[in-house]
C-alpha cells in the first residue's frame, strides 16, 4: 500500500494485445508535462488490472474484481484473457475505475485476490 501514500504521481495503464488470448499491462508514470529528468526515483505501483470482454455486465463482480495485480517494481506482466475465444474479441479494462475511488475498489473484491494480503503489508 505504501506505493500509493509515500511516492507521487498516480500509474497510468496500457494493455497491449499479444496473441488472441494474451496481452501484456504494463505501468508507467502519468505526467501532464514532461518528466523531470532530475528525478531518478522509478514509480510503479501495485495496480489491480481487471477485465471483461465488450458487452459483459460491467456491474458484476466478475467485470470488477482484480484478476491480476501490477506488483510495485514489476513494470509490466502478461496476462492470459479469459473469458474471449479468438484475436478479434474486445475487452474492456479496470472498468469503472476512476482514481482508485469507484465502487469496484471495494475491500470485499480486493480481498479475494492472493494477492491482495501481500499488497496489504506493503
Amino acid at each position: 500500500m505504501d506505493t500509493w501514500t509515500t511516492q507521487k504521481g498516480f500509474p497510468a495503464l496500457t494493455v497491449t494485445r499479444t496473441g488472441a488470448s494474451t496481452a501484456e499491462v504494463s505501468q508507467r508514470r502519468f505526467l501532464l508535462g514532461p518528466r523531470d529528468e532530475s528525478d531518478a526515483h522509478e514509480y510503479t505501483w501495485w495496480v489491480p488490472v481487471s477485465y471483461a470482454a465488450a458487452g459483459a455486465d460491467f456491474e458484476s463482480e466478475e467485470a470488477l474484481a482484480p484478476r491480476a495485480w501490477l506488483e510495485a517494481g514489476q513494470e509490466a506482466a502478461e496476462l492470459e484473457l479469459e473469458g474471449g475465444g479468438g484475436e478479434e474479441d474486445v475487452f474492456i479494462f479496470n472498468v469503472q475505475v476512476n482514481n482508485h475511488t469507484s465502487k469496484c475498489c471495494s475491500t470485499s473484491l480486493y480481498s479475494q485476490t492472493p494477492a491482495y494480503s501481500k499488497f496489504l503489508a506493503q
